[in-house]
Formats: C-alpha cells, structure tokens, sequence
C-alpha cells in the first residue's frame, strides 16, 4: 500500500473516529441541559456509532449472532406445556448461557447473552457510571423428527408383549464376535499348530456351513469340531459383557407399562447363564427362553411354533426387536405384529443397514 493510500485511509477513519466522538459529546451535552431523554434510545445511539467504529477497525467483524426471522415466520408457537419451569431454567445458567432443553419431541430454547465492554462512561442520572453495552439475542431450535423417527414410535396401548433378543439388541455384540472372530481363531492356531490366518480360514467354512442352524448356537457342538472348551473361554472373557446404551432403561420403561417382557435368544444357555451372572439381566424377563431349549433356532418357524406352546401370546399385539434380519424375517412370517431391527449392535463395527424393516438404533428410541 503507497504512502498515498494510507494516508487517504486514515483520514478516512478519522472522519469517522470524529463523527462518533461528536455523536457521543452531543449527548453528553443534552444529557447535561436538557431533560434526561430514555437510556434505552441514547443507547442504541451510541452502540450504532461504536459499531459502526469497531466494523472499520476490525474489519467489519460481527459482534453477535443474526437473526433468523425468514426461518421463525414458518414455526407454529409452541404451547406453554413444552417449556421448561423457571426453575428448571435458573439450574442451567452458566457463563452467560442459558439454555432451557426439553423433550424430543418439544421446543428448546436457548438465550445468549454476549457483553461488549465500550470504552467511556455510560451516561445516567448522576452522569458517573462506568458500564458496558449488552447485546442480547434469543434464539428457538425446533428439534424436528424426521419420518425414520415417526415411522417408529409406537403406540403402547396396542402391545402386550415385548419379545427381546439379547446379544445385538440388549447386549453388546463386541463380545460374542471377539470370542468368535478372533479368541477362538487363536486358541484353535495354538492346539493345531497353525498359524492364526490359517486358523481363521479352516475355521471359516465351518462357519458358514453351520450359520443359522442349530448347531451353530450349540456349544457342545463348537466344543467338538474345534477341540476347545468353548464355556470356559466364554468364562475367561465374561468382563467383556456389556449393556448397550440406554437398554436397561428400556427394560424398567416396558415394566413400569405393564408389559410382559419375554426374552427370546439363540444364546446357548451356559453362556446365557455367564451373561447373567455378568448383569442379572434374567430379572427384568418375565420369561426367557432359548432356542437350545426348542430345538430350533429363532430363523426357523418350528422355533415360533414351539415359544407359542411355550410363552401364549398374540402375535398382532406382540413387539419384536432383534438385529439378525433371517429372525425378523421368520418373526415377520410368524406373524408378529410390531417388528423393530436394531442396527448399532456391536459398538466395535459400522452399524448394520436395515432396509427391509422399521430400524432403531437402540431400543431406547422407542420409549
């Protein structure tokens, strides 16, 4: 920048440094032989000449958050009933912030409060007080739900049972798929003499041989093709056994309704049995069942055909979640009324992608 240029830009800054110095000696002057005109107007006055000052200064940097009124002119006024007491409100005064947090489904509002301290005196009565300008915004966020959202309430009046699978719906699935995907590959390299990848890739079509069939759910089985004690390895990990978020909430939620709450597990029942010494999950169940005890797996109708015998109920009344979609699809087929997929199973991998049926990332989304 020339000489010249900087020169023309401070002259150009003075004028204005003096046109605000000769707004604010102006109102001191009224302030000093006229009636005392309101604060709030002399106010206004002297922060629009300020900020007009400090945006050449600092570049025209904005001092508060703007507005939004085009976005408020296309909100319904919520009712009285979806904010918060004043109570409530005072508890969360913070650092000049005050936000008011309601339910999902109701209105937030949050009201900040930025000071900006001017240089000079604020003039009132006795023409003496130090103080600072306040600028005070109000904002409103409307948390809306999206049609995932709505697609998934449910209206409770229409359930009387609530049938729960456990490992992916209730449990965290890190668990059992770290025993299986890399424990037991490794234990298995050791006993054969192998190394882990080749572990892995004898074990793997035994796998998908045997997936989704009894046998394997069955730890006698797995006990036999692999030569390994499969209860005690499940034992040694047992600190490893999770809740997921928010399901035992879930679980006293359904009770408080007056639900029958059934559980419905392909888990085999030592290992349930070490799932509940972990977390007494059994005393949230009205009932449990396994499908060791069925001889049938959750993907095979002789299962729902056997937990009809077992647990009477009406499927059309009856709430399913489950995150195996071959056991939805069978619960779909047997009838059940309400089906819910779960996708965050296994806090360790990418959530599952569930598009044939109404998903949820946790139970807790429903209640």
């Amino acid at each position: 920048m020339s000489r010249m240029d900087q020169g023309a830009r401070e002259m150009h800054a003075g004028r204005h440094r003096i046109g605000a110095q000769q707004l604010i000696d102006q109102g001191a002057h009224r302030n000093a032989t006229a009636p005392l005109e309101p604060l709030a107007n002399f106010a206004d006055a002297r922060a629009a000449a300020l900020q007009h000052l400090l945006d050449l200064r600092l570049q025209r940097r904005r001092l508060g958050p703007k507005t939004e009124a085009e976005h408020m002119q296309r909100l319904a006024a919520p009712a009285a009933s979806q904010f918060d007491t004043r109570d409530k409100a005072n508890t969360r005064l913070l650092a000049g912030r005050l936000c008011l947090v309601a339910a999902r489904d109701t209105v937030m509002v949050c009201q900040r409060q930025q000071i900006h301290a001017v240089r000079g005196r604020m003039l009132n009565q006795g023409g003496r007080a130090e103080g600072a300008i306040g600028v005070m915004t109000m904002s409103m966020k409307i948390e809306t739900q999206s049609p995932r959202m709505i697609a998934n309430m449910l209206d409770w009046s229409e359930i009387d049972s609530v049938f729960l699978d456990l490992d992916g719906t209730l449990l965290d699935l890190a668990y059992d798929n770290d025993i299986w995907l890399a424990r037991i590959p490794e234990l298995y390299a050791e006993r054969h003499g192998l190394s882990v990848p080749e572990a892995q890739a004898a074990l793997a079509p035994k796998f998908r041989q045997w997936a989704g069939k009894i046998e394997w759910y069955s730890i006698e089985f797995w006990d036999r093709e692999t030569g390994l004690d499969i209860t005690r390895i499940h034992r040694e990990e047992a600190a490893r056994v999770s809740w997921l978020p928010g399901a035992r909430g879930f679980l006293e939620t359904v009770r408080e309704r007056g639900k029958r709450l059934v559980l419905m597990t392909n888990s085999h029942p030592l290992v349930l049995a070490i799932k509940h010494e972990r977390t007494n999950l059994l005393d949230y169940f009205d009932a449990a069942f396994s499908s060791a005890q069925f001889g049938a797996p959750k993907e095979d109708q002789a299962f729902w055909r056997a937990a009809a015998r077992a647990e009477p109920f009406e499927p059309s009344r009856t709430l399913l979640c489950d995150d195996n979609r071959h056991v939805l699809r069978a619960a779909q087929l047997a009838g059940i009324g309400f089906i819910r997929a779960v996708r965050h199973a296994d806090s360790s991998r990418e959530p599952h992608r569930h598009e044939e049926f109404e998903a949820i990332d946790a139970v807790v989304d429903l209640i």
